[in-house]
Parts: structure tokens; C-alpha cells; sequence
């Protein structure tokens, strides 16, 4: 096997000189050189930080290091060495621009100098294969390209041959970072051959597929069958746009074909799952456990670099995400709407101008959510049913170092069982979660089993409201189980009308039994079930970031949090829930749920149904086959 491994190499490699020297070796260099120009171009910055590049010069040591930096640290998260690069590349930028005044210059360039060849000496690793192969590589070739005068006495030479250690492999995000960095020391080397064959490795990685990468439905797998709109996913649609950019008009362009899949993921993906100026948590796999993660800016950007290829053909649409992400949403600039089934993700989204909706499912054919560097370590109920409520975007922003982990919005769990550590590569026990749509209004349904808790559950999703339904609700443990109905920061006061009385604002948590429906910030939660008995209530919860991620902060933070759920008692048999959900303010709520225009049908363990008389639509979940008739 070797030796044939070898010789296909061999003939590769002489394929992709053939290839080069058929293109005309004067053209393809001009290729580099255009490449090349336009990397710098996106490298250097308008208005570097001349204050934070006397401040980066004036703290070096003589030997050209920074004492505050642990170079033999080798932290698989949070890499201190980093810093290190982050202060070449302070230098670097200062040094390119035309900003800088000329009696700076040279002690910026000194310094720089000095420190590059600190890193060539100590050539600091991690024990995290990424930071070697990709984070540190992606800074250095970056910042050679914006020092490149100053590379001189063999340093190119060896800072090449540091970026080697991103070889052109793997699959979805992990490989376009890879052959990013191929790129840059194409351009160090001027390597036509080599830039050729990055780019139609990435070229290549713009599929739809059914492996890791881009899905048929548009959402985006990583490390497996799992999830990853977010995080890798979000990478993905930042870097393809940009190198097809980087390309165009080059030897190196990528098929139109491939541009029309960029748009799609795009607009029939990822925009999806933005609301405000947020990326939808529940699809975003661990990254949650780190501080400010779901942030979207860079969305007009990856819309932007779109539409500047000449391939592109959904340019209004690209248009429209672009502005509505930088303006937010205005008249000129409304919000999304509709509704979509993501079928390869067991995941929904509900976009109306008042409020986005998620729902995150789970079953035997995804991986739920991972523990990789000690990242996630509580998160083991994150595809059980969550939903999420987001009228602005911003009603969970780093709430999670002092969320109740087992009470995540929308899930039925037992709430005192001890959580225990993610099991990587855990799959749900059923095969029955999806969802049907009609682009505007939809249901999606999951036959839900963990360690002996089962419950099945649906969401009814209509124009103005969704109807939440539980049956079956089954735990044979002796734990406690409850139905979590949201739990975000607290916004405002939390409105209650209680069985045969008043709408009141409450003073403090508490166990209510039946209560009407109960309001806070923009959304009104109308219950149905005569039996219902919820807690309720705003109180301060304390943490650390470090509870849920390894790397972060043990430092106490804290936040008032909103939580509202259901009480089903310890070892419940068949219990079942039903409540609606509404976009209102309190004032409109009781006239809302006195004509209340839904009505549930069934609620069994074999079918659940929901009429919303207003739009006369109605909406089924089958568990088995039978016959249902609406009357």
C-alpha cells in the first residue's frame, strides 16, 4: 500500500507541474503575484494601532521576547504563546502602513525582527494539534507577508518551513484553514504549482455532501454527523466567499457551479439562523462556553464578498442580508420571515418580524453536542428539545456560566439527577424527530428517551403564536421531572394571572399552581393543561465560565435570570403538558387568551394535533399509524 501511495503522489505532483507550465509559467507567477497583492491588501489595515505598537515595542525584552508570555506553555484552549504572534502581527501592521512616521519605522521593523526571531528559535508547540497546524501558521504567514522586507539572512526560508506543518488534508472547515495557510507560503515561495493545488482543494470542499461539510439542507456537519452551523460552519462561510475572491480572474477561479453553492448555504442556511446581530446558539455546538461567542458581524462581509464575484446570481437577496445585518432590522431592512425544517440537523427555525424561534431535536442519526479541550462540560442536554426565544437576539448573550444546565428553555428532564460529562459521540436512542413546512407555518415532533425518561413532544408553529405539547411524559428513576419553558436573562417585570384572578406583577419566585399565563419581556406564555403546576420568577444566579469550559476564568459572575417551568413529580406515568407561546406585550395577553385562536385536538403518546381556527390551518404529529378526523 505504500509504495502505490507514494507513486500516486509522485504523479500528482507531476500532474500539477504539467498543469502549471501548460497555464504558461509567466502567467501562472503573475497569478501568485495577484493573489499574493490581494492578501496583503486584506491583511493590512487602514489605521493600524500605532499606540499599541509603541506599547508592544517599549515592553520587549533585548532578546526580543515579552516576559509576560509562558513560551513552554502547551494549553490546548487559550494557547498563551499566541500572544506572541498577536504582537508580530501588531508590528507588522504598523510597519506596512503609510500611517507610521518614518522616525518610527525602524524601531518598529527592529523590534519586529527580533521578535521573529524569537519564535524561530524556541518554535513554541501546543499539545492542540489546530494551534500547530493552523491557528499559529494562519498568524505567521500573515504577518511575513506584511514583513516581508524584513525577512532577510535566511528568515523566510525558515519561517517557511514552520508553515509546512499545515499539510493539505482533512474535510469541511478544518481543511479550508489548512489550505489557507498552504496559500500564504505559496505566496512566500511564489509556488504556483502548490497555490493550485490549495485552491482546488478548497474549490473542491464547496460540495453538498452527506459527509462533513455543506448538507442538503444547508445546514453544516463537523467532527462527525453533528450539528456545527455555528463555530466551524460559520468559519466555512467566511473563508469559502473570501477564496473565491482571492481567485477570481486567475488561474486559480473556481467554477461558477461553486459560487451558486456559497449563495445557497448562505441564504438557504445560514441566514436562517440569525436573529439581531446573534447566530442561533442551539446550532452552534460548543461554542456557547465561550464569552461573546454568536456574534454575526462578519456576515456582511461573507454576503459582500459574494456579490463582488462574477458568478453570483441571488444578489438581491445577498444585498438584503448584508444591509440587514449592519443596519439591523428597519423598514428598509425588515426581518426574515417564514418557517424551515432543517431535516439533516433535526433542527427548526421560525422567523416572524416579532421574534425568531428554534427548536434543536434529537435522534439515532446525529451526534449531539461534543466536549473537545474541556470545552461544553455541562452541556449533555443541549439536543433534548430546546427551544429558544429570541425577539432581539440578545436574550442569552453569556447567560451560560450561570445557567441551571438542567433546565435549558424547552427541555423535559429530570431535574435532580446530577449531570454528568458529555458523552462524545452519543446519539439519540429513537429514530422518530423532523418536521414539515409550508415555508410560513409547520410542526416538528421527537419521540424523546434518555436513561429512562421518554416523552413525546411537538411545537406547533403558526403565524402568531406556537402551541407546545408533551404526552407520554414516562420516568421510571425517581428523579424529579420537569418541563423547562424558557430560562434567559431577566428583562423587565414578570407578569402572573393566577386561576380566577388578577394580572399582578410577582414579587418573587414561586410555585403556582394552574396559572393562566405568565408574561416577561415581549413574550406571553398562555398555559392549557387544567393541571399544570409551574415555578416561576427573576432571580440572580451566580457561576463561572470555568464550570462549563476548562480553559476559562474561575473568576464568580453573575446574572438575574428569568425562569419559568413545569412540575410533573417524581416518576411520573403519562403525564402531559400543553401551553402556547406568543410574541405579546402583557397588556394584550388577557384579551389574547381569553379568544384564545388555537385549539388542541389530541394529546396522546400516539398523536398530537392542533388547530389554530384563525388561519384555519391544522397540524399533526403521528407516532404510529392511524386515522385522525377533524370535526
Amino acid at each position: 500500500g505504500g509504495v502505490m501511495v507514494c507513486l500516486l503522489s509522485v504523479a500528482v505532483l507531476a500532474l500539477c507541474a504539467e498543469f502549471v507550465r501548460g497555464a504558461g509559467d509567466a502567467e501562472r507567477l503573475r497569478d501568485v503575484e495577484t493573489v499574493k497583492s490581494r492578501i496583503v491588501t486584506f491583511a493590512r489595515k487602514a489605521s493600524p494601532d500605532l499606540k499599541q505598537a509603541r506599547a508592544v515595542v517599549q515592553s520587549q525584552q533585548s532578546d526580543g521576547a515579552w516576559g509576560d508570555i509562558a513560551y513552554d506553555a502547551k494549553d490546548r484552549m487559550l494557547w498563551p504563546p499566541m500572544a506572541h504572534l498577536d504582537r508580530l502581527s501588531v508590528l507588522a501592521e504598523a510597519y506596512a502602513s503609510d500611517k507610521i512616521p518614518e522616525t518610527e519605522r525602524a524601531a518598529v521593523a527592529q523590534a519586529f525582527v527580533r521578535g521573529f526571531d524569537v519564535w524561530l528559535a524556541r518554535n513554541p508547540k501546543s499539545s492542540n494539534w489546530w494551534y500547530n497546524e493552523i491557528g499559529a501558521p494562519q498568524s505567521l504567514y500573515r504577518t511575513m507577508l506584511l514583513a516581508e522586507p524584513l525577512l532577510k539572512d535566511g528568515r523566510l526560508e525558515k519561517g517557511c518551513t514552520l508553515l509546512t506543518r499545515a499539510k493539505l488534508g482533512m474535510t469541511g472547515q478544518n481543511l479550508v484553514w489548512l489550505a489557507e495557510n498552504v496559500i500564504g507560503r505559496a505566496c512566500l515561495q511564489s509556488d504556483a504549482a502548490l497555490m493550485a493545488e490549495a485552491f482546488k482543494r478548497i474549490e473542491a470542499e464547496i460540495v453538498v455532501t452527506d459527509k462533513e461539510g455543506i448538507q442538503p439542507d444547508f445546514s453544516f456537519h463537523q467532527h462527525g454527523a453533528q450539528l456545527y452551523s455555528g463555530g466551524y460552519g460559520n468559519g466555512f462561510a467566511a473563508s469559502a466567499p473570501r477564496f473565491a475572491l482571492l481567485a477570481q480572474d486567475t488561474s486559480f477561479a473556481f467554477a461558477p457551479e461553486k459560487i451558486r453553492i456559497l449563495e445557497d448555504y448562505l441564504l438557504e442556511g445560514q441566514q436562517w439562523m440569525i436573529r439581531g446581530g446573534l447566530f442561533d446558539y442551539s446550532a452552534s455546538g460548543r461554542e456557547p462556553t465561550r464569552p461573546n461567542s454568536g456574534k454575526v458581524g462578519g456576515y456582511a462581509s461573507n454576503a459582500r464578498n459574494l456579490l463582488k464575484l462574477k458568478a453570483a446570481t441571488r444578489c438581491a437577496e445577498l444585498e438584503r442580508l448584508a444591509a440587514r445585518i449592519e443596519k439591523g432590522v428597519t423598514a428598509a431592512t425588515p426581518a426574515l420571515t417564514g418557517h424551515k425544517h432543517f431535516w439533516r440537523a433535526d433542527y427548526t427555525v421560525h422567523h416572524r418580524p416579532e421574534w425568531m424561534v428554534s427548536v434543536r431535536m434529537t435522534s439515532d442519526r446525529l451526534l449531539q453536542t461534543e466536549v473537545v479541550n474541556e470545552e461544553n462540560l455541562l452541556g449533555g442536554h443541549l439536543s433534548d428539545g430546546g427551544m429558544y426565544l429570541y425577539p432581539t437576539g440578545g436574550e442569552y448573550r453569556n447567560i451560560f456560566p450561570v445557567w441551571d444546565w438542567t433546565r435549558l428553555p424547552g427541555i423535559t428532564v429530570e431535574h435532580d439527577r446530577p449531570l454528568v460529562r458529555v458523552n462524545n459521540r452519543r446519539k439519540g436512542s429513537r429514530s422518530f424527530a423532523g418536521g414539515v413546512s409550508d415555508g410560513t407555518c409547520g410542526v416538528s415532533a421527537m419521540d424523546f428517551e434518555r436513561d429512562g425518561l421518554a416523552a413525546k413532544k411537538a411545537w406547533f408553529f403558526f403565524d402568531g403564536e406556537v402551541v407546545c405539547l408533551g404526552a407520554g411524559i414516562t420516568s421510571t428513576n425517581g428523579y424529579r421531572v420537569i418541563t423547562s419553558v424558557n430560562q434567559c436573562l431577566a428583562k423587565g417585570r414578570v407578569t402572573v394571572k393566577r386561576a380566577e384572578g388578577e394580572a399582578s406583577p410577582l414579587s418573587g419566585p414561586e410555585k403556582i399552581e394552574r396559572p393562566e399565563w405568565v408574561h416577561h419581556d415581549k413574550v406571553g406564555y398562555v398555559f392549557l393543561d387544567a393541571g399544570e403546576s409551574v415555578g416561576v420568577g427573576a432571580a440572580v444566579q451566580t457561576g463561572s465560565w470555568k464550570r462549563i469550559s476548562t480553559p476559562q476564568k474561575p473568576e464568580a459572575v453573575e446574572a438575574e435570570v428569568f425562569s419559568l417551568w413545569m412540575n410533573h413529580g417524581k416518576q411520573p406515568q403519562a403525564a402531559t403538558y400543553a401551553y402556547v407561546v406568543t410574541p405579546k406585550e402583557a397588556s394584550d395577553l388577557d384579551g389574547y387568551a381569553r379568544v384564545l385562536p388555537v385549539r388542541v385536538v389530541v394529546n396522546t403518546p400516539r398523536l398530537q394535533a392542533v388547530e389554530q381556527t384563525r388561519d384555519g390551518v391544522l397540524q399533526a404529529a403521528f407516532y404510529e399509524a392511524g386515522k385522525f378526523e377533524s370535526g
